[in-house]
């Protein structure tokens, strides 16, 4: 499933990869910025070129998906509980500091030198991923809100932010239509 932000193009093997249209653009890069459950083309993409068509999912390819790195480095404090955790529990080697609780700001994979996942300051070989990357690619959580579940999360916030963003009142339609399912 394709996320609303996700960088994409027309397949090759797609039947809209013809001849260079204005809506169905080749070898142009877009991003999803509706995905609406109702329909078989679900995807509205926008083109680079600000035109917009919509798509299934078997006609787009995601362009430079994200690979973790081999060494990689996060802020243990955007949530030190969670972070914290998961490398007390997958580390090779048992310290007495426990990595929830204490331990420097940024924390690496694979042990730095010195048998440390932690350091005041980010290590120079190792490359800094995001919470969301962490979650999803590290603790294999799929980060995507198919319902609102959360109640603090009001569907009136959601449409002033979607404005704001110049999404047009179609779009926020089928967008808070999906959500409320």
């Amino acid at each position: 499933m394709l996320k609303i932000g996700t960088k994409v193009r027309i397949r090759k093997d797609s039947e809209y990869y013809i001849d260079n249209q204005p809506n169905n653009p080749k070898d142009i890069n877009g991003k999803i910025i509706i995905n609406n459950c109702d329909t078989s083309h679900n995807y509205k993409v926008e083109w680079s070129n600000s035109k917009t068509n919509y798509y299934r999912e078997k006609d787009l390819e995601e362009i430079n998906p994200f690979i973790l790195p081999e060494k990689w480095y996060i802020d243990g404090n955007l949530d030190r509980k969670l972070i914290g955790k998961w490398f007390d529990e997958n580390r090779i080697t048992k310290v007495n500091t426990l990595l929830i609780t204490g331990g420097e700001r940024y924390l690496h994979w694979p042990v730095l030198v010195g048998n440390s996942h932690s350091k005041s300051y980010p290590h120079s070989d190792y490359t800094e991923i995001t919470f969301d990357q962490f979650k999803k690619y590290v603790l294999k959580e799929d980060i995507t809100i198919n319902k609102l579940d959360d109640k603090s999360l009001k569907l009136e916030e959601i449409q002033s932010k979607l404005i704001k963003a110049k999404y047009d009142k179609e779009d926020i339609k089928d967008i808070l239509e999906c959500l409320n399912k």
